[in-house]
């Protein structure tokens, strides 16, 4: 999960930089489901996270 908040700071920046915006500080937060039984090999799961959110503020 820090890999995809690290990604969408470094997309983001880039994005911006084309625009010509300059972000001071960026804020990302993210929040997800996630369904552990396929990790303990409790059950078989097709998807361990059901549900991610990235919210940022810049």
């Amino acid at each position: 999960m820090s890999a995809l908040i690290g990604c969408t700071n470094v997309i983001s920046k880039k994005v911006a930089k084309k625009a010509g915006v300059t972000f001071g500080e960026m804020k990302i937060e993210m929040s997800y489901k996630f369904n552990r039984l396929g990790t303990m090999l409790m059950e078989q799961v097709d998807l361990p996270f059901d549900e991610v959110a990235l919210d940022s503020d810049v």
